[in-house]
């Protein structure tokens, strides 16, 4: 058995990396992109220190940070997903059961919101400009 701390924000760097790495070899060598992406991929390298990467890891991110949010064209659909509950009062069940579903579904949902306490706002990823 081995027991290893994980820096977080190093794991992050290079999933990221991994990610970028992936799309620059998939786009065509003539595309603008790709040539930003391998110009962020080398910027962001450079930042960290091979014998200490915790210390660069963050200032890695962020220069990758606007290449990872770039949409894949500036057309390209944005998704946003939401929940809601909808409930029929009385529907083929009696009154009582209304009740209990009603008790349950908003339980569920203040549970839900506890386990992510962050405002509807902050949890939308932020708009990006096309690039």
């Amino acid at each position: 058995m081995r027991l290893r701390l994980i820096d977080t924000e190093v794991e992050a760097l290079l999933r990221e990396v991994t990610v970028l790495r992936g799309l620059a070899g998939v786009l065509a060598g003539h595309e603008p992109r790709r040539a930003r992406i391998l110009a962020g991929l080398e910027a962001a390298l450079y930042t960290v220190d091979p014998d200490a990467p915790c210390a660069g890891a963050r200032d890695a991110r962020a220069i990758l940070a606007p290449l990872l949010a770039s949409p894949a064209v500036p057309s390209a659909h944005r998704i946003v997903a939401t929940g809601h509950a909808h409930i029929d009062s009385a529907w083929l069940w009696p009154s009582r059961e209304t009740v209990r579903k009603v008790t349950r579904t908003y339980a569920n949902v203040i549970d839900l919101m506890d386990r992510d306490p962050r405002p509807c706002s902050s949890a939308r990823p932020p708009s990006t400009s096309p690039g």
